[in-house]
């Protein structure tokens, strides 16, 4: 459901630019996402979601004053580690982290051809557990550059701070090694994303 909703929104602000001869930006992109730890609120035993490739896709669309509105979705596939006093080291393979973010880009020509650029969104942190799944809030910061040897295609370098809000919550993680209640209270997850991907550029 998320994902048709998602491919709607974006299919609309591609057709309505060309009317609006807006300048919009498409960039399939690849990285490699890092961090990811809390601490065990309970125990004290520390919960690692492991360091990951990443893929996903950002929309640019060009407002007045050297703007962009931007949709970012990233997805990880990886594993949780944690620990119990009880059971030891426990792994959990297969878990999803995918953010959906919104937001503002501010742009900064360097020359003809390369564009700098700082961001910041708003959105939410789906976590998919094998047997369970939660949304919660995060934010989004970070910036890079475009390249456009051409003038409709380029290449772009990022680099992204993401952090989700966890709030109070509570999963069972399951591996080889048994399985532990992992609980959380008003914690913060922070994790770290580089990417590069082509840009398409479409409108005006």
């Amino acid at each position: 459901m998320r994902m048709r909703v998602t491919m709607g929104f974006v299919l609309s602000l591609l057709s309505a630019a060309p009317a609006f001869a807006q300048q919009v930006d498409l960039t399939p992109f690849g990285g490699f996402r890092v961090g990811g730890g809390m601490e065990d609120y309970y125990s004290g035993v520390e919960f690692d979601i492991k360091d990951n490739w990443s893929y996903g896709g950002m929309l640019d669309v060009a407002i007045p004053g050297g703007r962009a509105v931007e949709f970012v979705y990233s997805h990880q596939g990886t594993e949780v580690n944690a620990g119990s006093g009880y059971t030891g080291p426990v792994t959990a393979a297969d878990v999803n982290v995918d953010l959906w973010q919104l937001g503002l880009l501010q742009e900064k020509p360097l020359s003809p051809t390369v564009t700098s650029y700082g961001v910041g969104t708003l959105g939410i942190t789906h976590f998919g557990f094998p047997t369970e799944s939660a949304d919660r809030f995060s934010i989004g910061f970070g910036g890079g550059a475009k390249v456009f040897p051409s003038p409709k295609v380029g290449l772009r370098l990022d680099a992204r701070g993401y952090v989700t809000f966890v709030d109070t919550s509570s999963f069972y993680v399951t591996g080889g090694g048994g399985g532990a209640a992992v609980s959380f209270t008003s914690s913060a997850l922070f994790q770290a994303e580089f990417l590069g991907g082509v840009v398409f550029r479409f409108g005006k």
